[in-house]
């Protein structure tokens, strides 16, 4: 069936990560399961209805997750306590991190002094500077995260909860983006964790963060661990979580029959994960390519310093052909980047209206699922209509533009 061809195509497309050295360190704490242990009920709320609502938690554990499988089902296989279970408006979070201390880049502390105060400002009892991210404080702090990503995709589509109207018993017309249920996100901070989840419940051998659909209910999930990343700090771990859930988002809008173009899906995801202010970035590294990792951060200047020389710039050409993540390394990530930055910058509603007829194509041609090549035609129509580019102009207009907007060092 057609969710079986796009699961397989989402449940292989992992991601080899790439953290850059960041500037902050983290506080060991204490062992999770002790932190888990002694907190076993939501510090902040109490369980208390009006405070919930207050900080937009609708419900903790147990929970129902995917394919029929409850919160409990988890637990049994990975353990009692460990996991602290959140459910918000449109995600499923189970959370197992340890307490992290606040970052000591300035910059990265002020934004998250800025998250927490207006935190406390919905709900006093979440201490608004903190001395470090306790256990229960980081699963409030990316159930919100997981939120503001929904409604920032929201706001790219022009849609509210109140517009969506597709309440349907069908594949694509379910009240969240299309889907029937809510979108889950699971935060580990063992990779054993991660490795278990996805064979026992997604029938993986995998031990790194990535996303799967689940087959029988197609709810997505991202799956993220933090061990195996020497100092993933708090920031770093919101840029990861943005950058996997936007991309699950663009999949799951309207039901994931088909892939949308791979440049434009990885493009957008970066976008919306490097408004997060981080020291990490997450790529997909050829065999023996060189980087510098001291630099890798710094997109705009390596654009331009490769589209300074127009032999370096990968044509779209090139780009629309991407298939599978295989084809894609350190430039065609950072290029990918830039042109949805630079069709961001004419205009998110133009963006969002790409994306919505993209995915307006129906699954099905005949008794065949839709072919790459009538997604290729249909995303050069819409190139035409929307910005009135071909393959040739957009190649010369987004570079013009690169070499005139991004800094040089």
């Amino acid at each position: 069936m057609i969710a079986g061809r796009a699961l397989a195509a989402l449940s292989t497309a992992a991601l080899a990560i790439l953290p850059v050295p960041p500037l902050c360190a983290q506080n060991p704490g204490k062992p999770d399961d002790e932190v888990r242990k002694q907190a076993p009920v939501d510090p902040f709320t109490r369980g208390d209805a009006a405070a919930m609502a207050k900080a937009g938690i609708v419900g903790y554990g147990p929970l129902q997750w995917a394919d029929h499988k409850t919160t409990d089902d988890i637990d049994h296989v990975l353990g009692e306590n460990r996991i602290l279970w959140l459910e918000s408006a449109h995600v499923r979070l189970g959370c197992a991190l340890k307490a992290i201390g606040l970052p000591t880049d300035q910059a990265q502390k002020k934004a998250l002094l800025a998250e927490l105060a207006a935190m406390h400002d919905a709900l006093p009892a979440i201490p608004e500077k903190p001395g470090r991210l306790e256990p229960w404080l980081r699963a409030h702090l990316f159930a919100r995260r997981a939120e503001q990503a929904y409604t920032a995709f929201q706001q790219l589509l022009g849609i509210t909860d109140a517009t969506w109207k597709r309440t349907g018993d069908h594949p694509g017309d379910g009240a969240y983006l299309g889907q029937q249920d809510k979108f889950l996100l699971l935060l580990f901070q063992k990779k054993a964790d991660l490795a278990r989840y996805f064979d026992r419940f997604c029938s993986l051998q995998r031990e790194e963060p990535s996303r799967f659909q689940h087959p029988v209910t197609s709810q997505l999930v991202a799956v993220i661990c933090c061990e195996g990343f020497e100092n993933f700090d708090d920031p770093a771990l919101h840029r990861y979580t943005v950058y996997l859930l936007m991309q699950n988002f663009v999949d799951g809008y309207r039901g994931f029959f088909y892939e949308v173009p791979l440049w434009f899906k990885e493009g957008l995801a970066h976008w919306y994960a490097r408004r997060i202010d981080a020291d990490f970035v997450a790529l997909r590294q050829k065999p023996g390519e060189a980087l510098n990792r001291e630099k890798m951060n710094l997109w705009p200047q390596k654009v331009r310093q490769r589209l300074e020389h127009q032999e370096m710039m990968i044509p779209f050409a090139t780009a629309a052909a991407w298939s599978k993540w295989e084809d894609m390394g350190v430039q065609e990530h950072l290029q990918s980047w830039s042109r949805v930055d630079w069709l961001m910058s004419r205009g998110s509603g133009e963006v969002g209206r790409f994306l919505e007829e993209l995915k307006k194509l129906p699954p099905m041609r005949g008794d065949q699922p839709l072919d790459k090549a009538t997604i290729d035609a249909r995303q050069d129509q819409l190139l035409q209509q929307l910005w009135h580019l071909d393959a040739k102009s957009f190649d010369e207009q987004w570079r013009a533009w690169v070499l005139d907007t991004y800094p040089k060092k």
